[in-house]
């Protein structure tokens, strides 16, 4: 395991799998092949892979931020998280995109990367950032929905946007607080690897494990943890509640709360299956295991690395295929229907009293 020189952190190929992974041909780049297993990635197809997933999955935010920005959405908690995790997706998703891309079919990531440390610096910066956020807000989404169905006492207090807005902000400042050190450490080294030239990288092999506790467990495991335990609670409240739902309030959140929970587990479980093998390889690099049995995992690497981009492209499209509403306001939005806000109200008799109320599922939840 190197302790003197480690190159910074990028999305494209994990510090740990970088010494045993290689291009079997440094022209056509024809596959990535790991030395030490004989294991094969087809380059063209994983990199057209990731740019395909990475180009449906930035559409799909855009529409996201679109939906839940608009004037009947963005007053609600879950749609302020939505738009915020929209944002961060994105910057994962375009980020993964053009690192694969510039390191597999062109071999310009490094020449990128070390252009100026300030380059560098930033884009492992903001990246890493995006990393760390993304799952966060996806467990404090679970959580808006968990007190909204399991607490709804504490409903108006809880999920409101202004809380959803301090929720986010306070994510972000925390992520960028935990991967400034890694940040400030980058610094020109010498590439042991090649012996020629120098990379953006750290010296201090204590970073080498503060990575791996912020790839692994705050990226991925912890807030994965979490999110599922809420959303277990969410959903075995609600399979106990009265099935023979009558009042409008009580089906609309039932409603919005499905879809919730479809886009928090989904996405939750795309991401488990890449910080567990990624863990797993670290583990058998610090312990000096057989070095077939980290070329193994290190050949996952790739495989998993798809599996994991599809968490921050699929939001959008659970959203829309498991809410009825979403796909009417969505079709409103586009269509640009200007009778949009009409069909949201109706009068309904309240207590002997004709009463305006908002029939939109999203703004039911607050009730």
């Amino acid at each position: 395991m190197p302790t003197e020189a480690t190159p910074l952190p990028n999305a494209s190929t994990p510090w740990a799998s970088m010494n045993n992974t290689t291009h079997s041909n440094d022209e056509a780049h024809d596959d990535i092949f790991n030395e030490y297993t004989g294991f094969r990635v087809q380059t063209w197809p994983y990199v057209l892979s990731i740019d395909i997933i990475a180009a449906i999955g930035i559409v799909g935010n855009i529409l996201t931020m679109v939906l839940m920005t608009s004037r009947t959405q963005r007053r609600y908690s879950y749609a302020i998280y939505m738009a915020f995790l929209a944002v961060f997706d994105s910057l994962v998703l375009a980020m993964v995109a053009t690192e694969d891309t510039l390191d597999h079919l062109h071999d310009l990531l490094e020449t990128f990367l070390n252009s100026h440390i300030v380059v560098c610096k930033l884009w492992a910066f903001i990246l890493e950032c995006s990393l760390i956020i993304s799952p966060w807000l996806l467990m404090s989404m679970s959580v808006d929905r968990y007190v909204t169905v399991v607490h709804p006492r504490y409903t108006e207090r809880v999920c409101r946007p202004l809380v959803s807005i301090v929720v986010s902000v306070i994510i972000c400042v925390v992520a960028m607080v935990l991967v400034s050190p890694l940040v400030h450490a980058a610094e020109y080294i010498p590439d042991d690897e090649t012996k020629e030239g120098y990379i953006c990288g750290v010296v201090n092999p204590d970073l080498e494990n503060y990575y791996m506790f912020l790839s692994a467990i705050m990226e991925s495991l912890l807030p994965v943890s979490l999110l599922f335990g809420f959303n277990i609670h969410t959903v075995v409240t609600l399979c106990r509640s009265t099935r023979s739902v009558s009042h409008i309030m009580e089906a609309n959140v039932r409603k919005i709360t499905i879809s919730i929970v479809l886009v928090s587990v989904l996405s939750a479980l795309a991401l488990v299956p890449f910080a567990i093998v990624y863990l797993i390889e670290y583990i058998l690099i610090v312990s000096d295991t057989d070095r077939y049995l980290i070329g193994l995992f290190g050949s996952l690497w790739h495989v998993f690395n798809v599996v994991r981009l599809v968490n921050y492209a699929m939001n959008f499209y659970v959203l829309i295929i498991s809410s009825n509403h979403h796909r009417t306001l969505l079709i409103q939005k586009v269509t640009c229907s200007r009778n949009a806000n009409q069909t949201q109200m109706e009068m309904t008799k309240v207590d002997g009293n004709d009463t305006r109320v908002d029939t939109n599922i999203s703004a039911i939840t607050e009730a």
